[in-house]
């Protein structure tokens, strides 16, 4: 979400209207862990909507978080 439009519950919507529409059971979603920790959608993801960190993966230029929700 654009700056300008953050802590206004969009990025909330988006995810809400996500799930109600997603038919599936899990759910994985990938954010960047370095060379930049990518922390605020971390903490969207896990401390305000419940997902759970799954797995690491690193590549040649860049850690990838997997993030996971089960339904």
């Amino acid at each position: 979400v654009l700056p300008d439009w953050q802590r206004r519950g969009v990025g909330q919507a988006l995810l809400d209207t996500f799930l109600q529409e997603c038919p599936e059971r899990r759910i994985v979603s990938t954010i960047i862990h370095q060379p930049v920790r990518n922390t605020r959608s971390i903490q969207f993801l896990v401390d305000k909507n419940g997902w759970k960190p799954w797995r690491e993966v690193r590549t040649e230029k860049r850690v990838w978080g997997f993030y996971e929700l089960a339904r």
